[in-house]
Formats: C-alpha cells, structure tokens, sequence
C-alpha cells in the first residue's frame, strides 16, 4: 500500500489549483500522488519528496513533511 503522509503541498487558489491537478497527471505517475479538496484549500500528497519539490517549483504552495 502506497502511504501520501510524507509529503503534503497545500494550494489556496481553486483556479491554480485545477491546473496543478492536469500539471500531476501529466507529469507524476497516478500512484504516487493524491489530491484532497477540502473547504478551504486543495492538498496534495505525494509519497516521494522529489514529486512534491517539482510541484512546489512550479506551483507554489505551503509544505507539510509528516511521517
């Protein structure tokens, strides 16, 4: 089983955030990342940490490391 706690990107912007929803599945392989919408933001989870700093170059965001 694939674990998303290591790396989570949160995204405030819907509008960018749709983008960076086509930018993963066009770039990063589906098990390796999920995205989350909640009320206030969009999170994005990916289990390796190269994954997450590519998306965190192009995109932006705030960075959460879990374990």
């Amino acid at each position: 089983m694939t674990s998303f706690n290591n790396h989570r990107i949160v995204i405030d912007s819907y509008e960018k955030s749709s983008i960076a929803y086509d930018w993963c599945v066009e770039h990063i392989p589906a098990s390796d990342w999920i995205a989350v919408t909640t009320n206030n933001d969009e999170a994005f989870y990916f289990t390796y940490e190269k994954h997450a700093q590519n998306f965190l170059f192009v995109f932006g965001g705030r960075y959460y490391h879990g374990d």
